[in-house]
């Protein structure tokens, strides 16, 4: 349960919003999350200054229209409550900020609804920025023998557009796709996502050759619950998730984060699913038991990015840009690597003048001696150290 949250059934003609803290909520409620682009039209945030002024109401007219929207379709729906992060969170003080964020994989998996702005770059464009129903209406042509429907327009794996959507695009989104059991998309069109199933209102992801990156929750969990079409055998399932985790670090290296300090705490919410899951221990981003080949990560050479300035810099949150994982079972260029080093030791400390973790490890590893022998041959000297 998120510490504040947003009362959106006026008291009064003036209608008004209300941020009310839930300690003093007695028993379960049912809330909407809005995910959505803050942009540079956000003015009308929670800080120590207007918290008074947010627990008195604030009438709706001074939110930007995307909230508006928001609120208005939460009332239709019949609920009470919605939380958003910039009205829930005290923006202007470090504690509450790291409270209550760190409570992002509660605050969306509790969520009864989540509402996604896909379309909208600011929080002024609205939940309806970027819809046209006469663009994705699809025009059937005929159906052939075989009972297959042909339509007339752009492909299909075209009309998906998942890369351009503004929303899309930020890093802090993508654990709030992942994490909400329930998710309705306001974009070019409607898009409904829960665990059993992704529809949208033209029957576009159903033709589509591509939806990966709309049915990555659906995904996410199925591996984690080991349901379904995947049956996967209790001795590949922690492969299965390790490969789940690479996709998903794929699509969140590659979104845009306003401050890069953020690369780790962004993604906190799906390893802590993980974490509780599967008991693994993640240190700095990385899973430690995979972690010698967790190491391999490189950077993707179409996304280079620059220093985060986070460590330990033999993790992926020591950069920003895109990253790239070893797989698990697959070949590179036709071979397979085989693992001649072990983790000897990893561990999370604390350090005296920080509030942060950091981490540290020690490998297994050989180490060769070459010497350089009679008639230019080498002799090798082998043995195992500590490094």
């Amino acid at each position: 349960m998120p510490g504040r949250i947003l009362y959106v059934l006026s008291d009064s003609s003036a209608d008004n919003l209300r941020v009310v803290d839930t300690d003093s909520l007695s028993g379960d409620i049912q809330y909407a999350a809005l995910s959505y682009c803050w942009g540079d039209g956000l003015q009308l945030k929670l800080t120590s200054r207007t918290f008074n002024e947010f627990i008195s109401g604030v009438a709706i007219q001074r939110f930007p229209k995307t909230i508006r929207d928001a609120v208005h379709f939460t009332r239709n729906i019949g609920l009470k409550w919605l939380w958003v992060d910039s009205l829930c969170i005290l923006q202007d003080c470090p504690d509450d900020w790291n409270r209550e964020s760190s409570k992002m994989c509660d605050v969306y998996q509790n969520s009864f609804l989540t509402l996604a702005a896909l379309g909208g770059s600011n929080s002024n464009d609205g939940l309806f920025a970027l819809r046209d129903p006469l663009v994705y209406l699809p025009c059937e042509l005929f159906k052939t023998m075989a009972g297959e429907t042909v339509y007339a327009g752009q492909d299909a794996s075209i009309r998906l557009g998942v890369g351009t959507w503004p929303l899309y695009q930020r890093g802090w989104v993508l654990q709030e796709r992942i994490l909400s059991p329930r998710t309705l998309n306001f974009g070019p069109y409607l898009i409904w996502q829960c665990r059993e199933s992704s529809l949208d209102e033209y029957s576009i992801l159903q033709r589509s050759v591509y939806n990966f990156g709309v049915d990555l929750s659906r995904m996410f969990f199925e591996v984690m619950e080991n349901k379904r079409k995947f049956c996967i055998p209790w001795s590949e399932m922690d492969n299965a998730i390790n490969d789940v985790w690479g996709h998903i670090l794929a699509s969140y290296s590659n979104a845009a984060l306003t401050f890069q300090s953020d690369r780790l705490k962004a993604i906190s919410g799906v390893i802590t699913v993980i974490e509780k899951h599967t008991g693994w221990k993640n240190m700095a981003g990385l899973w430690e038991p995979f972690l010698w080949r967790e190491l391999l990560w490189e950077r993707d050479q179409s996304n280079l990015g620059q220093s985060t300035g986070l460590s330990p810099t033999w993790s992926w949150i020591s950069i920003s840009g895109g990253i790239m994982q070893y797989p698990s079972d697959e070949p590179s260029e036709g071979f397979f690597l085989h693992p001649i080093s072990s983790v000897k030791e990893a561990e999370t400390i604390k350090p005296n003048d920080s509030k942060r973790d950091d981490c540290q490890m020690s490998l297994m590893c050989p180490a060769f001696q070459w010497e350089l022998a009679e008639h230019s041959s080498f002799a090798i000297l082998g043995e195992y150290a500590s490094t």
